[in-house]
């Protein structure tokens, strides 16, 4: 994978930041990009749920 990596810094660089940029652009999109792991404690990788409505 480095060497896809390696050879598509340049997009991937510039390109990281889109979702962030659809954040601000799109009504409703922000709450789609914010999860406080904090209330999930020590097992905040396990202990979320992995589908919401």
């Amino acid at each position: 994978m480095i060497g896809f990596f390696k050879s598509n810094i340049q997009f991937i660089t510039e390109n990281a930041v889109n979702p962030d940029r659809r954040r601000y652009a799109v009504f409703g999109e922000a709450e789609k990009h914010y999860l406080d792991a904090d209330i999930y404690g020590h097992s905040a990788f396990y202990t979320p749920p992995r589908y919401w409505q």
